[in-house]
């Protein structure tokens, strides 16, 4: 937008008897050209093109980042659709994609927060009490989108509502996880798009 904003001043986007279009202004009266040119930009990644699915329209339309590793995520973390009320008080592992952090204070004036954490399969709350928040509070570990997170810790159920209960974290590259995958012949390019219990 920059370089066309430019473009359109230096050559006299408003002519003395009006507008002129960006074409019209493409070639002057005497036929000679004036090209635009644009800069080329670096072809998006698979991955840039779903974050901004999720920015715009707050879910993954063409793929979900983890699509095709069902297997392979099956071999390291519980996935979080087949986490139940009866694993309450259970130590687990489980992993994803962070969707939303909501950072709170204690009563003490301690730093907190609740991360919603994503797979496959769906989405489950997960509370980072003040010991856990503070070991990865400012290291870019909760803010990366292509960061898969591993959590391992207690599962809670309470009023209805199944939580994690973190007591340790740990991060993963989504490409290199996949590229594992594949190596592995863990990975299903024509796996379902969406499993039985996938929430967007």
């Amino acid at each position: 937008m920059d370089i066309i904003t430019g473009y359109a001043k230096q050559h006299g986007i408003r002519a003395e008897n009006g507008q002129v279009d960006l074409f019209g202004m493409l070639q002057e009266r005497h036929g000679e050209e004036h090209p635009l040119e644009l800069k080329k930009s670096a072809v998006s990644t698979w991955f840039q093109k779903l974050q901004w699915e999720k920015e715009a329209l707050g879910m993954y339309v063409s793929e979900h980042p983890l699509q095709g590793m069902r297997e392979y995520l099956k071999r390291k973390v519980t996935l979080i659709g087949s986490l139940s009320a009866g694993m309450s008080k259970s130590d687990r592992s489980i992993g994803g994609l962070i969707n939303a952090i909501r950072k709170l204070t204690t009563k003490k004036g301690e730093a907190m927060a609740v991360l919603e954490l994503e797979d496959l399969t769906g989405k489950i709350p997960v509370v980072l009490f003040p010991r856990v928040y503070e070991s990865v509070k400012g290291s870019g570990r909760l803010e990366d989108p292509a960061v898969f997170l591993g959590v391992k810790g207690k599962v809670d159920y309470r009023a209805g509502e199944l939580q994690m209960i973190a007591r340790e974290l740990s991060k993963s590259s989504i490409k290199s996880m996949r590229e594992n995958a594949v190596e592995k012949g863990l990975y299903n390019p024509n796996e379902a798009r969406f499993g039985d219990s996938l929430l967007l």
